[in-house]
């Protein structure tokens, strides 16, 4: 039973390691799409992917048991999806701090 405990956790971290090289990613792509869109310039499909993208780390983060990363995350998917470019971005430097993107608590 232990091993497959073991077995469980290796996984799970593998697991992990994989997809955080590809949420700092999903991060930097967002940070980009926010400044577009509190200059006025993003356009609709952009606007789209930036939700798609909040949705999958919402998504993805909670899995891992990161649930403070996780609710910022669905937070700036909410702000996208009633175009409220300020407060996005409030989120996101929220969101990018290591720490909190970290964070295993609810906020």
């Amino acid at each position: 039973m232990k091993d497959k405990k073991s077995q469980h956790l290796s996984a799970l971290t593998a697991a992990w390691e994989k997809y955080q090289q590809k949420s700092e990613q999903q991060l930097l792509i967002l940070e980009k799409k926010l400044k577009f869109l509190q200059a006025g310039h993003l356009e609709v499909s952009d606007r789209l992917a930036a939700i798609a993208i909040s949705h999958s780390l919402a998504g993805n983060l909670g899995l891992f048991g990161f649930d403070g990363g996780s609710q910022l995350a669905r937070e700036i998917e909410e702000l996208l999806q009633q175009n409220s470019p300020q407060e996005s971005l409030q989120w996101l430097k929220l969101l990018a701090c290591p720490t909190n993107l970290a964070s295993r608590n609810s906020k």
